[in-house]
């Protein structure tokens, strides 16, 4: 992990090689000379750009390449007896690779309005093997496309502090989505309250729609409300009560019968709780905590 600044230039790229040495795999062990390496490779460029004392510009390009189930299959075992335990090592050459280019814009309009906006572009695209072909195309090769805008309010009201924001996802395969978000916070003397209710848009990734190419996407909902109390310089008393609802949930799922595995969507998902958290912090600057 590596990463430098200069001025408003900012760079990062990180790499890393994640190894497991045995894996179950549908009531066998994988051999414990195979090694499967998940290799990834990240990186980012960003700029911000100060215009005036009220607008910030930020232009951000990132480049992410994957390799999972990588298999070191020439050096330990060869092709035919990798294939007994993962079938036809397939997922060992796979290559998928994403592109994306943002352009944020920051922009305090008053001390009482600020407003956020982007715009974002990515693609995604996944390489393989000759004798393994994508489903969904027939080919050695699949991209897809993904266009979103987005932007976002905040306004120091004199009954409280509203924050609005929405965005908006055109995936080339999924279509279009909007998801909103709304909060409130509003202090009053020594008590504190919160309500939040927000949406969020994930599209399946590119071996979601190798193994279904009917499966949808997931849209979550989240509502919080949070109230506390600062009972005196040291001490604070919170309570928060959330609910987290999925929607077509992605899920994997392997057929014992059949040996099929695959990916699916299930109808719901969700958690929701209640917390309470008293905070104690002494004058030394150490915190002690309990739930």
């Amino acid at each position: 992990n590596v990463g430098g600044s200069f001025k408003g230039l900012n760079a990062r790229v990180i790499y890393e090689d994640y190894k497991i040495q045995q894996r179950d795999l549908y009531g066998e062990s994988m051999p414990e000379a195979i090694d499967m390496h998940f290799e990834n490779f990240y990186s980012e460029l960003k700029y911000t750009l100060k215009i005036g004392d009220k607008l910030t510009v930020t232009p951000k390009f990132q480049y992410k390449d994957q390799q999972p189930w990588r298999s070191n299959d020439d050096a330990a075992l060869n092709r035919d007896t990798l294939d007994d335990y993962y079938y036809g090592g397939l997922y060992s050459s796979k290559h998928i690779k994403q592109t994306l280019g943002e352009l944020n814009i920051n922009s305090n309009i008053s001390e009482k309005i600020n407003l956020l906006g982007g715009i974002q572009y990515y693609k995604d695209k996944g390489e393989t093997v000759e004798d393994y072909e994508y489903t969904i195309n027939g080919t050695t090769s699949v991209d897809f496309t993904n266009l979103s805008a987005y932007v976002q309010g905040l306004f120091k009201l004199k009954f409280a502090i509203l924050t609005v924001g929405a965005r908006y996802n055109n995936h080339e395969q999924f279509g279009s989505s909007f998801v909103p978000r709304i909060g409130v916070t509003k202090v009053i003397d020594k008590f504190h309250t919160k309500i939040l209710l927000s949406q969020a848009f994930r599209t399946p990734s590119i071996q979601n729609i190798d193994l279904n190419v009917d499966i949808k996407p997931e849209t979550t909902t989240v509502f919080e409300i949070e109230a506390g109390y600062q009972l005196s310089s040291s001490m604070f008393l919170t309570a928060n009560y959330y609910n987290i609802n999925i929607k077509d949930p992605i899920v994997y799922f392997y057929d014992d019968d059949t040996g099929l595995e695959g990916y699916d969507n299930y109808e719901k998902t969700g958690t929701s709780g209640f917390e309470i958290e008293y905070k104690y912090k002494p004058y030394d600057g150490n915190s002690f905590r309990s739930l």
